[in-house]
């Protein structure tokens, strides 16, 4: 039988003997217990109590108070990148916003100021103009006044109307061609060519057959202007209201054909006319000089009537 096999012997049902390989572990066990117990009796047999009490007094219970137990600090989540963009640009929009609406401002105010100083330009130069006419009225004694113009009436001899001036214009250019005078008298949207004045209807007839004769087609018709309000000096007024008793005189002259004290009439008219009369006033005075010089045409006188009674119109205008 070989060494190594297994030996069992069991009495009252309890293993009594075991085989070669336990009988060796159950010495090794006991050898163990008995060198613990070895141990645990020399440890005892050397404890002093007095260790203990020296371990105390060095002990400090400060040590574990100012211990503590080391901080973990949390990492903060950090801003996305993306995110960190998108603010970079609204920023600078921001920035870019202000700055232009600053500047947007100043050029506005810039221009506000301009015309507010334009404006305060304009009425500063108005003002003083005002201020220089009442002074030179003052100094020369004319106060400044409104006059109102009177409606004249005659009778013309009409020779076209037109749309435009330029056709009306050719149209007193093929008259004075046959001899005679003509001007041109805008009205609203129309051009009328004006060739004969006289105070009667019966004496315009009689120039509206010379102008037929002469190959001009014309036709007589009542004219009349219209009243209005002029505004130049006192002494200026006091001249202009003598045209209309100057214009009636002048027609009766017309039916003799009196020419001469017509031109002596308008001359004396117009040697009277007051160096501070105003510019609407210079305005008449210049084409009624026209009536004075005369012409070389048949009804030259008539057409420079016609042309200065214009002016006259035109005063409140």
């Amino acid at each position: 039988m070989a060494k190594d096999k297994a030996i069992s012997i069991r009495l009252n049902g309890k293993k009594a003997i075991t085989s070669s390989e336990d009988q060796k572990e159950d010495v090794e066990h006991k050898e163990w217990k008995n060198s613990f117990r070895e141990q645990a009796a020399t440890m005892a047999s050397s404890f002093d109590p007095e260790d203990l009490v020296e371990y105390e007094k060095n002990y400090d219970e400060t040590d574990y108070e100012d211990w503590r137990p080391p901080k973990f600090s949390k990492k903060k989540a950090g801003i996305p990148p993306v995110l960190k963009v998108f603010a970079a640009a609204a920023g600078a929009a921001i920035i870019v916003g202000v700055t232009l609406g600053f500047v947007m401002l100043k050029m506005f105010a810039g221009i506000e100021e301009g015309s507010q100083e334009t404006a305060g330009s304009a009425i500063t130069q108005t003002t003083n103009t005002a201020e220089k006419g009442a002074s030179s009225g003052s100094e020369s004694g004319a106060a400044t006044g409104d006059v109102n113009t009177e409606a004249l009436a005659a009778t013309v001899v009409q020779t076209g109307v037109f749309s435009s001036n330029e056709n009306a214009a050719k149209r007193t250019s093929e008259i004075k061609g046959t001899g005679y005078a003509a001007m041109v008298w805008p009205q609203g949207e129309q051009f009328f060519v004006l060739t004969g004045l006289a105070s009667s209807e019966q004496t315009a007839e009689a120039l509206a057959s010379s102008l037929t004769s002469s190959g001009v087609e014309a036709i007589v018709k009542p004219w009349e202007t219209t009243s209005a309000k002029a505004s130049v000096s006192e002494k200026g007024a006091e001249w202009i209201q003598q045209f209309p008793q100057l214009w009636k005189d002048s027609l009766t002259l017309l039916e003799g054909g009196k020419d001469s004290e017509i031109k002596a009439k308008w001359k004396n008219w117009v040697n009277a006319f007051p160096k501070d009369a105003g510019e609407q006033a210079k305005s008449l005075l210049s084409v009624a000089e026209g009536v004075i010089k005369g012409g070389n045409l048949k009804n030259q006188t008539q057409i420079n009537m016609l042309s200065t009674l214009y002016a006259y119109q035109q005063l409140g205008k």
